[in-house]
């Protein structure tokens, strides 16, 4: 039975969406407050500063970020669909 029919009041594609959005958000908020109580563990093992492990946890979470953005952009469903190896237009070149 189609969600519109069951009251739901939305396309299938919107509801699984936001909640895929949802679930994932909620995991990544899961990733991050993980990583700081093992700081300690980690840099006695590794033979490093807390710091350090903290300097490559928010690199990682910068990374990330950026990658997430341009992820973003490539994909917008109102950009005109340019070949694969077309980067320098995914980009914002011409």
């Amino acid at each position: 039975m189609p969600l519109a029919r069951a009251g739901f009041g939305a396309e299938p594609s919107i509801v699984y969406s936001v909640t895929r959005f949802i679930i994932l958000a909620s995991l990544d908020n899961v990733a991050i407050g993980l990583v700081p109580p093992l700081y300690t563990p980690i840099s006695e093992d590794l033979g490093v500063a807390e710091s350090a492990i903290g300097l490559v946890t928010a690199a990682s979470f910068l990374l990330t970020a950026g990658a997430a953005v341009g992820w973003a952009y490539v994909g917008r469903p109102d950009r005109p669909q340019a070949a694969p190896d077309d980067w320098h237009v995914a980009l914002g070149g011409r």
